[in-house]
C-alpha cells in the first residue's frame, strides 16, 4: 500500500461501523468534472450576458430617472435581481461540475463513501446497491455510476442547492477493479439474502 492509500484509509477510517471493513479508497485523477453541470452553467453565463446587455442600458437609466416612484424602484430592481439569478446558477453549477477533482472515494463491505478533499467532515454515504454502469476512458481510468435513487425523478441539476446525493466515481484509476469489488459484494449480499 502506498503512502498515499494509507493516508486515504485513514481518513476512511474512523467512519467505518465496527463490523465494517474498508476495501477500497481512492480519487480521481486531475481534470475530474461532472458533466450533468455543464448545461446549466452555460445557461446561467448566457441568462447573465443578456440580462446586462439588454435589461441594464434599457431600464437602469429609465428607472434612475423616475426613481423616488415606486416603478422607477421597480425598473433598477428587477434587472438587478435577474443577474443575481443569473450569477447564483453559473456559481453553484461551476462548483458542482468542478467537485470531482475536490473528492475521495471509497468502499467498503457495506457502503460507498464521497468525501470531500478539502473538508472532511462532509462525508456522504450510499448504501452499495444496483451498478448502473462502467464508462472506460483511454489510459486504464474510467468512470462507475450507481443507482441511488435520491434523485426523485428530475435532472440532478433541477435539484435545490446544496441537495446533491453523489451517485458515481468520477475518473478512477483502475474502475474494473473497483467495479469487481462492488459486483463479490452484491453478489454476496445475494446468496445471504
Amino acid at each position: 500500500m502506498t503512502s498515499t492509500q494509507s493516508d486515504l484509509h485513514s481518513l476512511f477510517s474512523p467512519r467505518l461501523h465496527a463490523d465494517e471493513r474498508l476495501l477500497w479508497a481512492g480519487k480521481p485523477l486531475p481534470g475530474a468534472k461532472d458533466n450533468r453541470y455543464l448545461i446549466p452553467m452555460v445557461w446561467g453565463a448566457i441568462w447573465t450576458c443578456l440580462v446586462m446587455l439588454m435589461a441594464l442600458p434599457a431600464h437602469i437609466p429609465v428607472g434612475l430617472s423616475m426613481l423616488p416612484n415606486p416603478i422607477g424602484l421597480m425598473f433598477v430592481a428587477i434587472p438587478a435581481i435577474m443577474i443575481c439569478i443569473g450569477f447564483a446558477i453559473t456559481i453553484f453549477s461551476w462548483r458542482r461540475f468542478s467537485s470531482p477533482a475536490r473528492m475521495l472515494y471509497a468502499v467498503s463491505d457495506k457502503r460507498l463513501f464521497f468525501m470531500g478533499r478539502e473538508n472532511p467532515s462532509n462525508c456522504q454515504t450510499l448504501m452499495i446497491g444496483q451498478l448502473s454502469s462502467l464508462d472506460r476512458k483511454g489510459d486504464g481510468h474510467g468512470d462507475i455510476y450507481f443507482r441511488s435513487g435520491s434523485n426523485s425523478g428530475f435532472p440532478v441539476w433541477m435539484m435545490p442547492f446544496g441537495s446533491h446525493q453523489p451517485d458515481r466515481f468520477l475518473n478512477i484509476e483502475t474502475p474494473e477493479h473497483v467495479e469487481k469489488l462492488v459486483l463479490d459484494i452484491m453478489f454476496q449480499k445475494d446468496a445471504l439474502s
